[in-house]
């Protein structure tokens, strides 16, 4: 059987999308959309959804209720702490530095770039203080700004999230250089600037943004090391996809993060001869595919967001699925077999299939031309590669969990398997849809409203201003 573990994330951005928990900002929908997308292609593509049940205990058995299908690994069947101990080990040194007013240091510098952001930070008058804020840089900005604030929004429920686990955020402050290279001292308790100091303390939005960003790392590389050790496909919130790759490359160092670009270099798009090379040269690779927006589709057919989980869940029964689920695990056991010769062998066949049967899948899901856009790409990443040795987790199973009756068919395997899209894209492609975004969003318990960050450039800023400085 192929596993998809779910994090608790993404299982709140479906609610959040069918009325089941208020949305308190508007601009976070759009990113629940993709999230239910998300949701949706594993109950189609895996044969069972797992997720860490760590969920405090006044908010757990109304998900478990809720999501009757997904099957929760309780944190008492295996060595929870462990496991938030380590994922906090990976990222202590990931934290936020600015300098002169933009991000800079390595991670989320990468991440943002990748995700075509670029945030100003300057310091803005409130009650008599001038206190650091962030704003969106649109003019360095691949991205517009109902995506950019999208995706900020998202982040900040990264930080809601704390409050919901059983684990504590460890707290990690920025550090902050001003325009000429000099650091800005803060007070550790306060989070006051110290005297001779350009402004005096930091917002409560950039405070936020970074308890945030922090979080999102620890949570990124918790379920990473958890779908090492379940033997499962990580199938993460789309905001913490985009940062798998600064968690990958440092518990499997030689992690070839190319399979992360253009969708066409995958295994299942190459030429024989590039098949053998690229297995001769790596320990992992990816297969994508162009699929429907399988929830724009049962949107159409059940014209009520509540209902399409149930229609998914008996559309998976059909053949194309059902075949599609066969190839994918043919797929994983002749990787995890090891056996390359014979890899080499069948690759190509399996790979003829596996676009045959998608491209079937495609012609009958898509919303045809009447729509226009109505189609997604989804990179199923495959890996040999162990985790570093200094990341010691339990190498076999506790016998806790194998006394499940959910988990009896899971294979040992070497390495982390995950799926990854392009957020950016995806955002777009469902801004697109019209009428069936109106029926995904149909059963919002919208208490919201809609808050989005004030433009960072230069244009937007009066040099003489008393309101506003740079760093």
């Amino acid at each position: 059987m192929r596993y998809a573990l779910i994090d608790n994330s993404t299982l709140t951005g479906v609610q959040r999308l069918l009325g089941e928990i208020p949305v308190r900002n508007n601009a976070i929908i759009d990113n629940d959309i993709v999230a239910f997308e998300n949701y949706i292609q594993a109950i189609l593509f895996y044969d069972q959804l797992i997720c860490i049940d760590d969920y405090k205990k006044r908010y757990r058995e109304k998900r478990m209720k809720y999501f009757p299908d997904v099957k929760f690994i309780s944190t008492d069947l295996f060595d929870y702490d462990l496991f938030v101990s380590k994922a906090n080990e990976v990222t202590k040194d990931i934290s936020l530095t600015i300098s002169g007013g933009k991000i800079s240091d390595k991670d989320f510098k990468d991440y943002f770039e990748r995700l075509n952001m670029t945030f100003r930070f300057t310091w803005d008058i409130s009650a008599s203080k001038y206190f650091l804020t962030q704003k969106m840089l649109l003019g360095e900005s691949f991205v517009d700004p109902n995506t950019f604030n999208t995706i900020h929004s998202q982040l900040f429920k990264e930080n809601n999230e704390e409050h919901e686990v059983k684990y504590p955020l460890v707290r990690k402050e920025p550090t902050l250089y001003d325009s000429k290279g000099n650091i800005i001292e803060l007070d550790s308790e306060s989070s006051k600037a110290n005297r001779n100091q350009t402004g005096d303390g930091l917002s409560a939005q950039f405070q936020s943004m970074v308890a945030s960003l922090n979080w999102m790392s620890q949570r990124t590389a918790f379920y990473v090391l958890c779908a090492d050790y379940l033997y499962a496909d990580l199938f993460l919130q789309p905001i913490r996809q985009e940062f798998l790759q600064n968690i990958i490359k440092r518990v499997y160092p030689n992690y070839n993060l190319g399979v992360f670009g253009d969708f066409r270099n995958s295994l299942n798009n190459q030429s024989q001869e590039t098949i053998v090379k690229v297995l001769k040269e790596s320990e992992n690779y990816s297969v994508s595919v162009d699929v429907p927006l399988f929830s724009a589709y049962f949107a159409n057919k059940t014209k009520d967001s509540k209902l399409i989980i149930e229609a998914a869940y008996n559309e998976r029964e059909t053949a194309p699925f059902v075949v599609a689920r066969n190839q994918l695990r043919e797929l994983n056991n002749i990787l995890d077999g090891g056996n390359r010769a014979k890899f080499i062998r069948e690759i190509n066949l399996l790979s003829a299939s596996i676009n045959k049967t998608f491209k079937e899948i495609e012609g009958k899901y898509g919303l045809g031309e009447e729509q226009g856009f109505g189609f997604s790409q989804i990179k199923f990443l495959f890996s040999f590669i162990p985790l570093l040795d200094e990341i010691k987790i339990p190498k076999e199973l506790d016998p806790r969990l194998k006394q499940l009756e959910f988990l009896k068919h899971l294979s040992p395997k070497k390495g982390l398997n995950a799926v990854y899209r392009n957020l950016i894209e995806d955002l777009f492609v469902f801004d697109t849809l019209g009428k069936y975004k109106d029926i995904l969003i149909g059963n919002l318990q919208n208490e919201g409203y809609y808050s989005g960050l004030k433009y960072g450039d230069d244009q937007y800023l009066d040099p003489d201003s008393w309101w506003t400085k740079k760093m």
